[in-house]
């Protein structure tokens, strides 16, 4: 007995057998054209309009990742900087109450988020630097280490600014890419059925739908 392909097949996959089974009932033509048409060509043209703004979009999609990704790396090594400066000026001792008080978890704590709230932690940690919170950090300096945090903070921002709206529409393209590849594998298992209730055998079905055997 033939199978069709899999629902947690690549999705990819998915769209290569409906295509060929459309494809296939289409050059046959008849009930195969007409039972393929009623199950199948919905769901490929939605694909395929959804396809073709995900295309569209990936130029901007790449470029806005790029240089969200760049404006991070500089952002943590900012980050990282001012700690190393902050450290230095207040002499590295081992335990210092006043450091883990600007960095409970180390930088980690500014560096390791998520990059769209990146900004929104460094705008609190300048805010705790040029409040003058630790006793040997010179107001002089503290104020230019947070004027350096915001920079780097304000860069990055605009970075996530550009690309936010970018981003969630690629994700939202993408998952309703992905959700249609699951309905068109419904849609061929209900077609199978149908021939199969219209007197076919099973493996005349699977000269038309490909056979995907299970190992």
């Amino acid at each position: 007995m033939g199978e069709i392909i899999g629902k947690r097949a690549a999705v990819d996959d998915i769209y290569t057998d409906i295509n060929k089974t459309y494809a296939k009932a289409k050059e046959w033509g008849g009930i195969w054209q007409q039972r393929a048409e009623e199950k199948l060509a919905a769901v490929l043209g939605l694909a395929g309009d959804v396809k073709d703004q995900l295309d569209k979009l990936e130029p901007q999609y790449s470029s806005a990742l790029a240089k969200l990704t760049n404006e991070n790396n500089k952002a943590d090594k900012t980050v990282l900087f001012v700690q190393d400066l902050i450290y230095n000026e207040t002499n590295r001792q081992a335990v210092d109450p006043y450091l883990s008080i600007l960095f409970p978890d180390g930088a980690s704590i500014y560096t390791d988020v998520d990059v769209m709230d990146q900004p929104d932690s460094m705008e609190v940690l300048a805010f705790l630097i040029e409040n003058n919170l630790h006793p040997l950090l010179p107001t002089d300096k503290a104020k230019e280490y947070a004027a350096t945090i915001r920079t780097a903070k304000d860069q990055l921002q605009a970075a996530v600014d550009a690309a936010r709206p970018i981003i969630s529409k690629h994700r939202v393209l993408t998952k309703s890419y992905q959700a249609l590849a699951r309905r068109g594998q419904m849609q061929l298992s209900a077609l199978k059925r149908m021939w199969k209730a219209d007197g076919h055998s099973e493996a005349t079905i699977h000269e038309v739908i490909p056979d995907r055997p299970t190992t």
